[in-house]
C-alpha cells in the first residue's frame, strides 16, 4: 500500500507529528509513506495531483484547496483523507467566523473518505459540517535533549512569532516576580527577540537550541487564551516539554486539559492571578508540579506515543474495518 502525503510542509511540526512518526510501524504493514510540499503554480499543482492515482491514499493536511483544485484530486483518488491539528474552518483571531475558509473547509471534510482530528473540539467541528471524523492526537516529539544540568529557577517557552501574543500578556505579572526574586530567568525560544525585557532572554529557533533549552530549563510555560481557535490546539508545545521530561504549567484550553489529566507533571493555571502565584511559587523553590522527570516521560509516551496510537491512526486512513 502506498500513502502519499501532501503538505503545506513536509518537514514541519504538524508533518513529523502527525504523519512521518508512522513511517517505521506502516511499514510492518507493508506500507510506505511519502509526503511532498504542495507546490505554488497551477500547472506544478495539477501534475502533482495528477499523480495521486498512483496510490492508494491520498493524506491532505491542513490545506484547504480551492474548489477546483479538490474536485480533480478527488477524481484521482481512491481514498482521500483529510488532517487537522487546528481549527481551519475560523480565522486565528477576531473576527474568527470566515465565510471562505467555511465554504472550503466544508467541500474538503465532505469530499474526504474521513477527516483525522487532533483533539475532541476539531472532531466536533468536522461533525458539525458534515463530515466523517476520528480523533487521533497529535504525538510525542522525537527529541535528543543533551544530559546537561538543570539551572534552577529557570523557566522556558518555545513557540513560533505568531503564537508570542499568548505569552506576551504574562510578562509583566514575571517580571514584577522578578524584580522580588533576581535569580529567576525565562527564555524564549523562537519569538519576541525586539523586547528589552528583565529577566527574559530571547533565542532564536533551531533544533539544537531547542534541545540545549529543554535540558537546562526546571519549568515550561504553556499558556493559552481561550477562544474558538485555540480550543483546536493541540498541545504540541506542551507535549515537548513533558518529552523532555520537564514539568509545566499550563492554561486548560485544546487538549492540554486533557494532557494534564493522563500525565503527571502538569499544573493546570486558569488566570492572570494563579499564573501569578505560579510563578511565586516556582521562585519560592516549592516545586508546582511533579519534578520526576522518569515518571513524566514514561506516562507522556504511554498516552501520546506512536505505539498507542498507530493502529487508530492506520485504521482510518486505510479503511480497514469500515463498511464497504
Amino acid at each position: 500500500m502506498r500513502i502519499l502525503g501532501l503538505m503545506e510542509d513536509p518537514e514541519g511540526p504538524s508533518a513529523r507529528l502527525r504523519f512521518h512518526c508512522y513511517t517505521e510501524p506502516a511499514s510492518h504493514r507493508g506500507a510506505t509513506l511519502s509526503a511532498v510540499g504542495i507546490p505554488h503554480g497551477f500547472r506544478a499543482q495539477r501534475r502533482l495531483f495528477a499523480s495521486a492515482d498512483q496510490f492508494d491514499v491520498v493524506f491532505l493536511q491542513r490545506r484547504l484547496l480551492l474548489p477546483w483544485q479538490l474536485r480533480f484530486l478527488r477524481r484521482r483518488t481512491r481514498r482521500l483523507i483529510y488532517d487537522l491539528d487546528d481549527a481551519l474552518a475560523i480565522r486565528d483571531r477576531e473576527p474568527f467566523d470566515s465565510w471562505t475558509r467555511g465554504t472550503k473547509f466544508r467541500v474538503t471534510v465532505r469530499q474526504a473518505d474521513r477527516t483525522l482530528a487532533g483533539n475532541q473540539a476539531l472532531q466536533r467541528l468536522v461533525q458539525k459540517f458534515g463530515g466523517a471524523s476520528t480523533r487521533v492526537p497529535t504525538l510525542l516529539p522525537w527529541l535528543e535533549v543533551p544530559e546537561i544540568p538543570r539551572v534552577p529557577h529557570r523557566a522556558l517557552w518555545i513557540g513560533q512569532p505568531s503564537t508570542f501574543r499568548y505569552l506576551h500578556p504574562l510578562l509583566d505579572s514575571w517580571q514584577g516576580i522578578v524584580h522580588r526574586f533576581p535569580a529567576l530567568h525565562l527564555e524564549v525560544v523562537g519569538s519576541g527577540r525586539n523586547l528589552d525585557l528583565g529577566g527574559v532572554s530571547f533565542t532564536a529557533w533551531s533544533p539544537q537550541e531547542e534541545a540545549r533549552a529543554l535540558a537546562q530549563a526546571s519549568l515550561g510555560l504553556a499558556p493559552l487564551p481561550k477562544n474558538r481557535w485555540t480550543e483546536g490546539k493541540c498541545g504540541a508545545r506542551l507535549l515537548g516539554y513533558l518529552r523532555a521530561g520537564l514539568s509545566a504549567l499550563a492554561s486548560p484550553v485544546g487538549s492540554q486539559a486533557e494532557i494534564a489529566e493522563r500525565v503527571p507533571g502538569v499544573r493546570i493555571v486558569t488566570n492572570q492571578e494563579e499564573w501569578a502565584i505560579a510563578f511565586e511559587d516556582f521562585a519560592r523553590g516549592e516545586a508546582p508540579v511533579s519534578d520526576q522527570p522518569s515518571a513524566i516521560q514514561g506516562r507522556a509516551e504511554s498516552e501520546y506515543g506512536v505505539d498507542r496510537w498507530f493502529p487508530s491512526w492506520f485504521a482510518a486512513v486505510t479503511g480497514a474495518g469500515e463498511k464497504a
